[in-house]
């Protein structure tokens, strides 16, 4: 069962990954610290893991994340925007 906190710290640890990314690109300013250390010890103690297009809890797929990115280029490469998740009705 998937709670709404659950939820919270999955999109929170998500869009932590996706800023650290673009700060990477130079498309905004340098992330400092971990985030919220809260939401990653919350989704490690229920065994979810956040992969590349998927969510996971000890080995089952609970949902599927839909990437977004920029129109256009900018310094030759596509900003990431806010993803959608999109979760399992068994797991939901």
């Amino acid at each position: 069962m998937i709670t709404s906190q659950l939820k919270k710290a999955v999109m929170s640890v998500l869009l932590e990954d996706i800023q650290r990314s673009n700060a990477k690109e130079g498309f905004c300013p340098p992330v400092s610290g971990w985030g919220d250390v809260r939401s990653q010890n919350l989704l490690r103690e229920h065994g979810i893991r956040i992969e590349d297009y998927k969510v996971t809890q000890n080995g089952e797929k609970i949902a599927t994340i839909r990437r977004k990115y920029a129109s256009r280029k900018v310094r030759l490469t596509y900003k990431e925007l806010k993803p959608t998740i999109e979760w399992l009705e068994e797991a939901a």
